[in-house]
């Protein structure tokens, strides 16, 4: 085979692909122009980036081996299954939902100090498993904390008195309230009953305050948020956990708190909401569906 024959069969095609690739993604990201002033001008073009079919396909690939795993999606792949001729309507409808979200963070909070270092690992750290949904987990939090009240001004923000920092900065009936988020997946059922998963949470939290909290002045709050991302619902744990009162964590401060969220992945709900969003507030003590 000549050279020329060479770059033919391997070179061209591979170039043209990933420029359609890099058109449809700026196409779509138009629908979106809150969000698509943020993102840098060379996404998806840029080679840092490392937007390609062929990676695509291998990062897609994760979730093929567990039928239950949600970590082979990112932006890219998000856009794309948008207007994918492969993607059932259902789907669709999530996919979209997500991106709508995206933007209306992006158009909310755009004046509030930090809003862009909740959505820049979208683009910068792209291929890093549960990325998107660590993103998804804060975004949703956010509005939903919006909504019931909080007034929220600031992301990534230092805590007082503290070298570390918060995820969310809110104030709640004029009390400063720091917001750390973590994000878990559930790939099968929880064993065991609401003790053995009480435990769980509890320990996961206790760790995140020994880091953060430590020295959190008594006339502020904190609250370790538990997001927790099921894409079925028989994975949720069939007893009334998230439900219980929220308590100061055993052996920590008493203002300090452990507060457990749903995030149901791809659920259909009735009515206008198209992304099956169940935040368990256990502060609150109230369950909200958000679209």
């Amino acid at each position: 085979m000549t050279v020329i024959g060479w770059l033919l069969k391997n070179i061209v095609p591979s170039f043209v692909t990933d420029w359609l690739l890099h058109r449809h993604t700026e196409n779509v990201i138009r629908r979106y122009p809150n969000l698509g002033k943020i993102i840098p001008a060379k996404w998806p073009r840029g080679n840092e980036y490392g937007i390609t079919n062929r990676k695509m396909h291998e990062f897609q690939a994760q979730r093929l081996v567990d039928d239950n795993s949600i970590d082979g999606m990112n932006l890219p792949l998000l856009i794309h299954n948008i207007d994918s001729r492969l993607t059932d309507e259902k789907s669709r409808q999530v996919w979209t939902s997500i991106m709508d979200h995206f933007d209306w963070f992006a158009r909310e909070f755009a004046d509030t100090p930090g809003f862009r270092r909740v959505l820049e690992p979208l683009w910068d750290d792209s291929w890093s498993p549960m990325r998107l949904w660590a993103v998804a987990a804060e975004i949703y939090l956010s509005r939903f904390l919006k909504e019931n009240g909080f007034q929220i001004d600031g992301f990534d923000r230092t805590i007082s008195g503290a070298k570390k920092t918060a995820d969310i900065a809110t104030i709640w009936k004029g009390t400063r309230t720091w917001i750390d988020v973590e994000t878990h997946r559930l790939t099968k059922p929880v064993e065991g009953g609401p003790d053995d998963f009480r435990k769980l949470v509890e320990g996961r939290a206790l760790k995140k305050i020994d880091a953060k909290f430590k020295t959190l002045a008594a006339n502020e709050i904190g609250i370790v948020a538990s997001v927790y991302l099921v894409n079925k619902r028989a994975l949720l744990p069939r007893f009334s956990y998230m439900n219980d009162e929220t308590k100061p964590v055993p052996g920590r401060s008493a203002n300090v708190f452990s507060s457990v969220y749903w995030l149901i992945i791809g659920t259909p709900l009735e009515g206008p909401h198209r992304f099956g969003l169940h935040l368990i507030d256990r502060t609150l003590k109230t369950e909200r569906v958000t679209s």
